[in-house]
């Protein structure tokens, strides 16, 4: 997505929430809990935590714990790595849930190459 886009659907962010590698910069949208990740003009990344409502299946990842498992089968592939569950296939992150850390629940959706498995 561009980042007209992202505001489109988002609505205005607060501003910039610190800058990262490869002339990335990060925004926040605090009516959705979600965190954009931009490069030039264009999204490489979406985090959402909760409470935001994020279905699988007609279920909710935050509500119910228990769907990161199903999630984790769809992908077919995942690897724990920095302490992320990687979903290389589905191009998701999931945080906190394989190990019961509440408070790092995180989903996040990438774009294609941004995590490599080492």
């Amino acid at each position: 997505m561009t980042l007209a886009e992202v505001t489109r659907a988002l609505g205005e962010r607060l501003g910039e929430d610190g800058a990262g590698l490869r002339g990335e910069a990060a925004f926040r949208y605090p009516a959705s809990h979600v965190r954009v990740v931009t490069r030039e003009d264009r999204a490489v990344e979406f985090a959402l935590v909760p409470p935001a409502k994020v279905l699988f299946e007609g279920r909710s990842l935050f509500e119910d714990h228990s769907v990161w498992r199903d999630i984790v089968a769809a992908d077919g592939n995942a690897q724990v790595v920095l302490g992320f569950v990687v979903l290389q296939n589905l191009g998701l992150t999931l945080t906190g849930f394989h190990d019961g850390d509440d408070g790092q629940l995180a989903v996040t959706a990438f774009e294609q190459g941004r995590w490599r498995a080492p």
